[in-house]
């Protein structure tokens, strides 16, 4: 034994952004078994992280990510693949620094666009790495910012947001529920009869621990669970 145990499964290098494996080394009687000195560590990428009996490694990543099989089923339900969380990871920085946590908006970024903050809807008013809804939204349909991802996940971070007051206290929504409610009117607005919300739905959905319920009426019937799959599954 070499005392090694990668990190699972991919992680950014906190000091210089790279992407990479973080290893981690146990400590026997001061030794570090099957591992070069501290000092070397210390000078080509050594992560914070002793506690415990271990230090870490950390290791460039080469080639795309390789990823659990749940993640890899989280992907493929929304039609991506390692690829689009590879470009989620190398840029990481557009998911930080919010109220929203950034695994929930990187995995909204894969669901949308697979990253691509160029990207344009075929059929739809979706624009950039959120897909922005200037048919839903119009004040936006000639924003120059369309396309800057730092804009888009802000803005995005916005729409889902500005439910959260009108859902606690109109309708008297609380976690867990709450969450899975603002990612359902961000894809797919309030349940609603022609042209009015459904009350008795609404009723329903606060008190509903059902994934699938939320998923009811969502692009492809399971937006919600794609991304909170993508965000425990793969990062």
């Amino acid at each position: 034994m070499d005392g090694r145990d990668r990190l699972a499964p991919l992680t950014t290098n906190p000091n210089t952004g790279q992407l990479g494996y973080a290893y981690q080394y146990q400590v026997y009687n001061k030794h570090y078994e099957g591992a070069p000195d501290k000092e070397w560590l210390t000078k080509t990428g050594y992560l914070d992280v002793e506690a415990g009996g271990s230090f870490g490694l950390w290791q460039p990543q080469t080639g795309t990510p390789q990823i659990s099989k749940d993640c890899g089923n989280a992907l493929k339900a929304v039609g991506k693949d390692a690829s689009n969380l590879q470009r989620a990871l190398q840029n990481w920085n557009w998911f930080t620094g919010h109220n929203l946590v950034p695994e929930v908006l990187a995995a909204i970024a894969i669901r949308e666009s697979g990253v691509n903050p160029d990207a344009v809807e075929n059929s739809g008013g979706g624009r950039g790495l959120m897909q922005i809804d200037i048919t839903q939204h119009p004040q936006f349909r000639n924003n120059p910012n369309l396309f800057d991802p730092n804009w888009s996940v802000s803005t995005a971070e916005s729409l889902i947001l500005g439910e959260e007051a009108n859902l606690q206290n109109g309708w008297k929504f609380a976690e867990p529920q709450l969450g899975k409610m603002e990612l359902r009117t961000y894809n797919a607005g309030y349940p609603k009869i022609g042209k009015r919300v459904d009350r008795a739905r609404m009723r329903q959905l606060r008190q509903s621990n059902n994934l699938a319920d939320f998923d009811r009426g969502t692009t492809n019937g399971n937006y919600v669970s794609s991304i909170l799959n993508i965000a425990d599954n793969c990062f």
